[in-house]
């Protein structure tokens, strides 16, 4: 078989290639890069530029296998931030390798590989299996009342009242508040969630990413009144620690929800109705809280989150506003990192759009301060922002280690295997819409946002397949377990953390928010087993992988609907490999990639013997199917 040599060149940010991936200033590493042994470079470089300049560092050939020269030269880590790459002389041919691959040309300084230095992410999420919890939807435990508080919305012509109402665990969501005239809970409690923790432990979850709990009126409490409190239809602070102490005891970390980009209407700070003592900026133009919103027209126009007049939006340039969320000791950031809550890290709502409100930006400065205020407190402390988009505007060494990775993972496969693309922002419009894409378009939008990243990011970023925002995957793939199945083992073999969306596990479905927030579906007789057995089984594939974990990222093969990755460690290497065809393939894998000749697999699913055969292994997969190739 003839290689292809330009094919075989491969370096990333892994401890395969780089002797130590969480450096501090000062001290020495080794890169590498290999190449087919067939192939004699004139000349190889490492690229880097710490003070604007550019050196070009000669590297050596080091060592030698049956398949590979490796090249690598020690550097001492000088600057924070360090962006390299590779030059190669090949023939008398220049070549430049980079994360996006290689180019006969050079390209811009931004396609590159960073190194972060004395960099203080989380130690602890890598290794992490998620579950995101709705709470209001996941468990009731004890007699939940609701209490009196009201839900009035003023407007210039008219007032709204909303009812809250407490519904039986099994009746259907209201789809329209402003129909019914109605705010449905169903009575999920801290104390639930504390009676599941053996659930949740035999299943695998290690990590759970809890959607807001604070003061609020509705059932998702994005409408948040108060920072410090927790919500008593959950529980009392008291059962809050309870909770979070279990978790701990338990081996589960637990992340919160913030929501920094608005309040809700009834927030002392805004005060619609009046409540408190000291008047809000709705109550009084002249109250001291005035400046913490942005009014156009006091009282009833003022800026809001997607002009959604219940979330009225803050003025996050407001330096006292900016102390009481992230700075004072008992601000709503800090306050739940130290004891005696203790939580480990917190999801940003809205992230994405935080401090971009009006011309003058300060979302980079507001980015910083956030992520300085939780370190100081915490330097273990996961912080995870909400962006629907692009991750790479959020994520960086003094800023996010992560993003819930819609664009970058959930997207892609979605439109691979559903052929659906959704806008959540077309005002009063169509929002889905029908699309072809195929397995190499869905190959190319993992690649171009996985290699825009760090590697040190990568394997922090926040995958999933649906949250309390999206339609469940399975309504998505309309039932199809098929499908289905080749989503969820993407979303435990691609480099990331996988996150389940609560109930995903037993095979709940449900359309758009708020459909997709149905309560947890506890009667076994009504969960999915088969659904249910290959979650367990995936999660206990890849908790303590090193592999799944840490291990490099190489497509080997994307051609029509086939769609196959490997993952290596050192010696160990695992293949995926995926039919998105409503027909049986035959598959021939080439594996020169990875320098295989003579191994052995056996089939994660099938348990059957693959072979490799001059560089390559022979697979069949029915239609919309799947397989996970472990090393012998």
């Amino acid at each position: 078989m003839k290689i292809n040599w330009k094919k075989t060149i491969f370096s990333d940010g892994s401890i395969n290639f780089v002797s130590n991936n969480n450096p501090r200033i000062g001290d020495k590493v080794k890169f590498s890069i290999r190449i087919h042994k067939s192939k004699k470079p004139d000349n190889v470089f490492m690229v880097v530029w710490p003070k604007g300049e550019v050196f070009y560092l000669v590297m050596n050939l080091e060592k030698s296998d049956n398949y590979f020269d490796w090249y690598s030269v020690e550097y001492e880590i000088k600057t924070y931030k360090l962006f390299y790459r590779f030059y190669l002389i090949v023939d008398g041919k220049e070549y430049y390798y980079t994360p996006y691959g290689l180019y006969d040309y050079e390209p811009s300084d931004y396609f590159s590989f960073i190194l972060y230095a004395d960099c203080d992410y989380s130690m602890w999420t890598p290794e992490s299996i998620f579950y995101q919890i709705f709470p209001d939807r996941f468990c009731r435990s004890g007699d939940t009342q609701i209490d009196d508080r009201k839900i009035i919305l003023k407007f210039k012509d008219k007032e709204i009242e909303i009812k809250r109402i407490l519904s039986n665990w099994d009746e259907p969501i209201c789809k329209s508040i402003f129909k019914t005239k109605t705010m449905q809970f169903y009575g999920g409690t801290f104390k639930g969630i504390q009676e599941k923790i053996p659930y949740l432990k035999e299943l695998g979850i290690t990590a759970i990413y809890l959607n807001p709990i604070f003061l609020a009126r509705t059932n998702h409490r994005y409408d948040i009144e108060d920072y410090t409190k927790p919500d008593p239809l959950l529980g009392t602070e008291e059962d809050l620690r309870n909770l979070i102490d279990e978790l701990h005891k338990n081996g589960i970390r637990v992340i919160f929800d913030a929501v920094l980009n608005h309040t809700g209407l009834f927030h002392h700070w805004f005060d619609m109705l009046g409540e408190n003592k000291k008047p809000g900026a709705f109550s009084d133009p002249n109250s001291e809280y005035k400046d913490f919103y942005y009014f156009n027209d006091h009282p009833y126009e003022f800026e809001s989150w997607m002009d959604c007049k219940i979330l009225p939006q803050l003025n996050l340039k407001n330096k006292e506003l900016r102390n009481k969320l992230l700075h004072n000791k008992d601000s709503a950031i800090k306050k739940w990192l130290l004891p005696p809550f203790n939580i480990d890290g917190w999801r940003m709502d809205t992230a994405s759009i935080l401090g971009k409100f009006d011309l003058q930006h300060i979302d980079e400065e507001f980015s910083r301060e956030l992520h300085s205020s939780i370190k100081e407190v915490n330097p273990d402390a996961y912080i995870m922002g909400e962006t629907f988009y692009d991750p790479k505007q959020l994520v960086d060494r003094e800023k996010y280690e992560a993003t819930m990775n819609y664009r970058g993972f959930m997207s892609p496969i979605k439109k691979w295997l559903c052929g659906i693309i959704n806008f959540m922002s077309v005002p009063g419009g169509n929002g889905e819409h029908r699309i072809k894409f195929s397995a190499k378009k869905m190959a190319r939008q993992l690649a171009i946002i996985r290699n825009s990243m760090p590697y040190q990011n990568q394997i922090r970023m926040f995958n999933l397949l649906n949250s309390h925002d999206t339609k469940r995957f399975l309504t998505e793939v309309k039932g199809d377990l098929r499908k289905y199945k080749i989503a969820v083992t993407l979303l435990f073999t691609y480099i990331g953390i996988p996150s389940i969306y609560y109930g995903d596990e037993v095979g709940m479905e449900g359309e758009g928010d708020p459909d997709c927030r149905r309560p947890m579906i506890w009667d076994e007789k009504r969960q999915n087993k088969e659904i249910k057995n290959l979650y367990k089984r995936l999660i206990n594939l890849r908790k303590g992988n090193k592999t799944l974990i840490y291990g490099s990222f190489i497509e080997i093969w994307t051609k029509g609907d086939i769609f196959a990755f490997a993952r290596f460690y050192q010696d160990d290497i695992i293949l995926v490999i995926c039919n998105g065809n409503n027909k049986k393939k035959d598959i021939v894998l080439p594996l020169y990639h990875l320098g295989i000749t003579d191994k052995v697999f056996k089939g994660f699913y099938s348990n059957s013997e693959y072979r490799v055969n001059e560089n390559n292994i022979y697979i069949n997969l029915e239609a919309f199917d799947c397989e996970i190739l472990l090393l012998k």
